[in-house]
Formats: C-alpha cells, structure tokens, sequence
C-alpha cells in the first residue's frame, strides 16, 4: 500500500481518528519474507509425518511478527472460542490453516525498496529487534515469578511495534522522514511519528490490534509498552505484562538487537527490573543470552538469507493454491459471506457488531442493511455518515451498486449542540452538512435525493442520503433508530478511548518532565552544597595558600621553594574546582536575544584560534552555514559554549587538524541546528554514555576536569536547547546543539 490517501481528501499529517481507522483498515496483511514463507511450505510438505518439522513449523508461525498478527486475528474472529497466544491459535485454526493464511500475506519482493530503506530501520533489523524482544519478555516473566504465560510474554514481545510496521506500510514517505528525524536528533521516534504523521505507532498498533480482533492483552502491550508501570492503573489487567515487555525492549535496544528506529537512551534498566522483582544479575545473564538465542530465532526465519526474485512469485502462488483449498473452511468474519435473503441483513449488522467497532467499520454495515431492506434505494449510490461531537467534521461513506466507492470528511456548517439540532429535512440537512464545493455533490444528485436522519436519545448521530421519493415506513424508522444507536454506542465509545489514548499521551510526557524536574532538583542541591562548600573551604584554602606563599619566600633552597609553590598551586586548583562546580550547578541565568548564526559561529572561530590552547594555532576551522533564521539564547553563553566544543574538537581531531562547524534550520521543532564535528578517535559506547557527567573525563589526569560537557549541556538546556552527540570508535564525533528560533513577537 502506497501513500495516496491525497485522492481523497486526506493527508498524513493532522491525522483524525476515522482517517486512521480507514488507513489501518487498508491493510489486508502486513509483509514477510519470501525467504520465509518457502520455508513453511517446506516444513508444511513433511509436519504430518515428522514430529520434528511439525515442531520447527509452529516455532516458525509464532516468530514472524505479521504471521503471529495474522494467526492471532484469525482465531480472533472465531467469537465461539478463544485464543490469547500462538500456539494456541494453531491448535484452534489447525495447522494447514495456519499455513494457509501465513504464505497468503503480502511477501516483501527482494526486488522492491524496503519502505524505510536508507533511514536507520530496515524491515530485517526490525524482525531482529521483535525476536529480541520476544525472547526475553519470555525469560523477563519467568524470571520475576509472575502469573503471565510464557508464550503470552512472548506474543507481546514479538508485536510491541507492530504499529511501526503498519505505518511504514501505509505512509512509507512520510514515516521515512519520521525515522530520518529520530535519528538526526537521537530522539524517541514516536515523537516524530506524532509530529509528521499525526498519529504514534503505540495508537496506531492498538487500533489494528482492535480491527484484527488480537487478544486483549496484546493490545494492551501495543498500546501501553513506554509507560511507566507506575503510571499504568492498577485496574488494568495486563499492566504488568506491559512493564515486562518494556523491559524487553530496554535490553534489546541497550544490546543493539536489531532495529526498531528508536535513538533515544533506554530507560534505566536496574530500576524497570526491581519494580518487577527481577535482580541485577539475572537481567545481565538475560542480556548476556539473548544475542545467541536471537540468532537461532533470525537463522530459523530467513533474516539473512536473500531471496532470488523468482522465490516471490512461486511462493506466493504455492501459498494461494494451499489457501484456495481451505478458505471456506477459515472463519474470517460473519460479515464475509452473502446472506441469503435481504431481512438476515439486520440480524447480521448486530450479530458483527462488537465492543471495538469504528464508524469505517460500521457505516457502510448501516448502508447494506438499509438498502438491502429496501429503506434506500441500492440502485445509485448511497451516502452513509457519522455525526460526532467530539469532530467537527463528517465521516461519509459513499456506497455504489457494486460496492464501497469512497470515504470522504464533509466541513460541518453549524456550531450548534447536535442535541439541540432537530432531526432535519433533507434540504437542511445538505445545508448543515454540505458546502457548495462539497465533493458529495460530485457523487449524488441531490436533486433527487432524500435524507434519513440517524437520531439516538434526541442527539443527530448521523444519517443516509440516497436517491428516492416519500417518506419510511415505520418499519424503516424502527430500523434507522437501531442502527442509530449502534452508531451512537460506537461514538461514545471512540471518544472515551481518543481520551484514554490522550491521558497515556500525557502520562508519559509527565513522566518526561518528572525526570527533568528530579534532575533540576538535583542540581539545585548541588548548586546549594558548592555554595556552601565554597564559604566553608575558601577561607582556610585562603590560609593555606597564604601561608604557602610566604614559606615560598622564606625557603632556604630551590626544592623548599618548589614544595611550597606546589602547596599553593594546588590550593589554587581546589579553588578553582569549586568555582567550576558551582558554574556548572547554578549557572548565570541566560540574557536571550537575536542570534545570527554565521556571526556566531565565525566570532566563536577567531575566539579559540586566538586562545591559548595548544591547538589553537594549528586549528582549521571549516564553516559551512544553509539559510538559516536566527536564534534565540544568550550570546556570551553560547560563545562558551561553541569554544568548549571546539576545544573538545581539536584535542581528539587528527592531523592535519580541522574541525567542521554548521548551522541549518530545524524546521519540524521551530528551532536551529548547530554542529560541531571531528575526525578525531571517536568515543566507546561507555565514554558515550558518560560524556555529560560531571567529572567524567577520559583525558590524562590533571588535564581536565570533566566539567567540560556537562557545563555545555547545562547552558544550552538554560537557553531551551537540547545537545546530543554521536561518535564511534575510529570514526569521529559530531556534538548536535539545538536551539529555538527567534520569533519576530519576542
């Protein structure tokens, strides 16, 4: 599925509700890989006589994400029965079944582009990471000792990021440039998702989960997995389930298993594993295991083994000759087979209708059932709508003879309570719904055409516009009246969950300013324990640099003298790192005004090659600077600031020395984007982790104190920046400063 929702009428960004549950709607399979898929069919040959390969067949069922969707949905549909992991929805759909509906998905063609290719998440690491995960929420909850099945753990583990994939499939532009911003600002990329597309990939994977019936505790996981378990209700059944797989990701992503497209530090690992009871050392063997046993899990799938062009096709027409065979025997849905007579219309509409349905889902049921009852005519098309007030806007469905023809959002026309609107005539229906440019008059003539209001307990909850003449018939009103409050139910509904989703939105950024608060106390404490520590110990400091001074004078030979001279250098040094500590805890408060960036940058260049740092003569300093507005920060702060950098730079560059300065617009968070980069030895993962702690200092002792950085970050954090860095080994280091543009109001 490609990214053409323009045709009608919809954009990726400002995503409504409807727009998404029709976007998800679209996905009949999420892809595989070939590779995979022969492999089942290769196992499927022998399973009947092989113990062995029916085993190796069911593993490899429940460790491909889209396959375990696929099963799991399947065994949903079956409203008799019940199914909450893999294995048991094998066992419910029997296992040629299974096979059939795994080899019928989208397969991934080796010939094709990889939807987000080129971007720092690949479908291939994203299958990593999933297995990852999978494995060790498995081990995480037989470790903490909790009530929660194994497979369960590792169902959840295993489609944690399924709304990833579904977006990547459904809008693969606008998602790339999603993973590019991440990746570019090291950050959370459900940040971006929401930023670019309108909607992140934990709402978008519980609403499939919920449109493909997977088990509740699955959609729980896909839902809930970046909370905090603390902000999680304890009436929510599966909330430790979801602190498990949090977890499970933490230590996949801290390992580098796989890739999900996430380049935000993982959350504290020790402190996830003592809320769930699980000790230091038994996450480390967890972590130290996991790599291996994600190997057998990727070998048993194919993730490394290329496919031939040709394997696509062939195994794809293997797996929908298989599926031909056993498709009537799959219980896809009620509301797939053809009723045999008009009147079973109805009793169908309710017998599909069920705690998660959405109005994509509901409408064009509402208008089978009315034309199918003879309420409308099927005879030209039909209009089915939804009238919400928690949306000013109209969700419309437009039914031709032959089918659904188009989904399309109508401009309400009046601000008025829906409770206060009387059920309307036809015309003044088309008055407050339609506009004179509306597309639906491009669909119907509505000349010709007559309205039925949808009204649940005095409220409009929506209605049909279709060609036809006088008025229903009391059959027809008892019938609008039930569809109407099927459709109100389901109103009702969506708000209440678009709120759930809103208020775990808002729990996790209340989690994000508690850190930041925690850490802003912190260094408040210690601004207040420097400043105390520099009353208390400057004056004997005074005292014993004084004296020192004076026994220099007195000293009867040049080794007295040097020993005293030492005694008073040293003094001076812990002077000197008191008055540090107390610049990085309580800085000056920032003087912000209007920053040209190149001026900034050159004035920042000239400062360190006239410094005396021993580099300075020998620097080559390139600048390179895109149109780019000003910014907004203290000038004297960001001067020391870009020295700082700059002298970090020039101690690890190589020869010939040169450092490399940018600046470029930021666009997507209204602010600018400064660089500062190296070729210099680069810097571990460990020393990476540990750039922006105080004292911290790889260099040779006594060169530097390790306030360097941490002070960098504190200025540009005072000013409403952010700074992060990515370095490798051998490969240099680039420090990212963002700062907020200035506006022209300020």
């Amino acid at each position: 599925m490609g990214e053409g929702t323009a045709q009608n009428g919809f954009a990726p960004g400002g995503m409504s509700d409807s727009q998404l549950e029709i976007l998800l709607g679209r996905i009949g399979a999420l892809p595989t890989l070939p590779a995979t898929a022969a492999r089942l069919l290769e196992l499927a040959e022998t399973a009947d006589r092989d113990p062995q390969a029916a085993g190796q067949l069911d593993a490899l069922l429940g460790a491909d994400p889209a396959i375990a969707a696929r099963l799991l949905g399947l065994a949903g549909a079956r409203r008799e029965d019940f199914a909450r992991t893999v294995p048991a929805a094998i066992e419910l759909l029997g296992r040629p079944a299974a096979v059939a509906a795994a080899v019928s998905l989208e397969l991934l063609d080796a010939t094709d582009a990889d939807p987000t290719a080129g971007t720092g998440m690949d479908l291939r690491d994203f299958w990593r990471h999933c297995l990852g995960v999978a494995q060790a929420a498995r081990k995480i909850a037989r470790a903490a000792r909790l009530d929660i099945e194994g497979d369960l753990a590792f169902a959840g583990g295993l489609l944690h990021d399924l709304g990833k994939l579904a977006l990547a499939v459904t809008m693969p532009k606008s998602y790339r440039r999603a993973i590019e911003a991440a990746f570019l600002h090291k950050g959370n990329v459900a940040a971006y998702e929401q930023k670019i597309l309108g909607v992140g990939h934990c709402v978008a994977g519980r609403r499939l989960a919920e449109q493909w019936r997977l088990p509740q505790a699955v959609q729980d996981v896909l839902w809930l997995h970046h909370q905090p378990l603390e902000a999680i209700p304890p009436a929510m059944p599966h909330r430790r389930l979801c602190a498990v797989v949090a977890l499970a990701d933490a230590l996949c992503r801290r390992g580098r298993i796989g890739s999900a497209g996430n380049f935000a530090a993982p959350r504290e690992i020790e402190s996830l594993g003592e809320t769930l009871g699980v000790a230091a050392g038994e996450l480390d063997r967890i972590a130290n295991e996991l790599p291996a046993q994600t190997d057998r899990l990727a070998e048993l799938l194919g993730l490394d083994r290329p496919a031939p062009p040709a394997l696509v096709g062939q195994t794809l027409a293997a797996g929908k000759a298989v599926l031909a065979r056993l498709v009537e025997s799959l219980p896809l849905s009620a509301a797939s087979a053809a009723p045999a007579r008009a009147m079973n219309l109805l009793g169908e509409f309710f017998a599909t209708i069920s705690p998660h349905s959405t109005a994509p889902e509901m409408l064009p049921r509402i208008g089978r059932v009315l034309t199918g009852l003879g309420v409308v005519s099927a005879a030209s098309p039909v209009a089915v709508y939804s009238l919400s007030e928690w949306d000013p806007e109209v969700l419309a469905a437009v039914l031709a003879p032959d089918g659904l023809q188009d989904w399309l959002r109508l401009d309400r026309r009046t601000d008025a309570p829906l409770s206060s609107v009387p059920p309307p005539s036809g015309e003044e229906a088309l008055r407050l719904l339609l506009r004179d440019d509306s597309p639906l008059r491009r669909r119907l003539d509505l000349a010709r055409c007559r309205h039925l209001p949808l009204v649940c307990a005095g409220r409009w909850v929506g209605g049909v516009l279709a060609a036809g003449t006088g008025e229903p018939s009391e059959g027809s009103r008892a019938v609008c009246a039930a569809t109407a409050s099927a459709l109100a139910i389901m109103q009702g509904r969506c708000a209440a969950m678009r709120l759930g989703e809103q208020l775990a939105g808002a729990s996790e950024l209340l989690r994000d300013t508690h850190e930041a608060l925690a850490e802003s106390r912190t260094l408040a404490a210690m601004g207040e324990m420097a400043a105390g520590a520099a009353h208390e110990i400057n004056n004997p400091l005074a005292v014993i640099s004084g004296r020192a001074q004076l026994m220099r004078e007195r000293g009867a030979t040049d080794a007295e003298k040097k020993t005293w001279q030492l005694i008073a250098d040293q003094a001076q040094r812990i002077s000197d790192i008191i008055t540090e500590l107390m610049s990085y805890a309580s800085p000056p408060k920032p003087n912000p005004e209007k920053l040209q960036l190149p001026q900034l940058l050159e004035n920042a260049a000239k400062s360190f090659s006239s410094s005396e740092h021993p580099q300075a003569g020998r620097l080559a300093v390139d600048i390179h600077i895109e149109d780019v507005p000003p910014a907004r920060a203290d000038r004297s702060q960001m001067q020391a600031v870009l020295l700082e950098l700059i002298a970090n730079a020039a101690s690890a560059s190589r020869e010939p020395l040169q450092v490399r300065l940018a600046a470029e617009d930021d666009p997507l968070n209204n602010a600018v984007l400064l660089t500062v980069a190296d070729d210099g030895v680069g810097m571990d993962e460990k020393t990476l982790g540990n750039v922006f702690t105080p004292f911290f200092s790889v260099q040779e002792a006594g060169r530097r104190r390790g306030l360097g950085l941490p002070t960098v970050k504190r200025l540009v954090e005072n000013n409403g920046g952010r700074v992060w860095i990515r370095s490798k080994p051998g490969e240099g280091t680039k420090v990212y400063v963002q700062l907020p543009r200035w506006t022209d109001s300020e």
